[in-house]
């Protein structure tokens, strides 16, 4: 049976970051470290490409193909665009390609972390 259950928590996540987005800048914690807000966007993604790989790699019948990859490394940066899009329609908030290039980075390093521990991980979430 394939585990759909893992697009659970993308989705959470994905609504948890549109709803972070959603806050006026002067809402959030002002953090005077020079470009600390890339390292954010950085992690922040990263976590989206893990979950998303997650989920895809546990509803595949092969091991991770290319595609699979392809295709969480892809959904990341659009939802980065996305997102960026969004907040420029949010007061005291603007969209940043530098913080969408930060985005992608991190859905990337996401994915390209789970594929350097999947035998880990596949061992404590018992998928194969």
């Amino acid at each position: 049976m394939k585990k759909y259950y893992f697009f659970l928590p993308v989705v959470l996540y994905a609504g948890l970051i549109f709803k972070i987005s959603s806050l006026p800048l002067n809402d959030l914690p002002d953090i005077e470290i020079w470009n600390f807000d890339k390292i954010i966007h950085i992690f922040e993604y990263g976590v989206l490409g893990f979950l998303l790989i997650l989920a895809f790699h546990s509803n595949s019948s092969q091991k991770t193909h290319k595609y699979i990859i392809f295709t969480c490394i892809v959904l990341g940066i659009l939802y980065g665009g996305l997102d960026e899009i969004h907040q420029s329609f949010v007061s005291n908030r603007n969209s940043s390609i530098y913080d969408w290039i930060a985005d992608s980075i991190g859905t990337a390093c996401g994915v390209y972390f789970f594929l350097k521990t999947k035998s880990v991980i596949q061992k404590i979430l018992k998928i194969s």
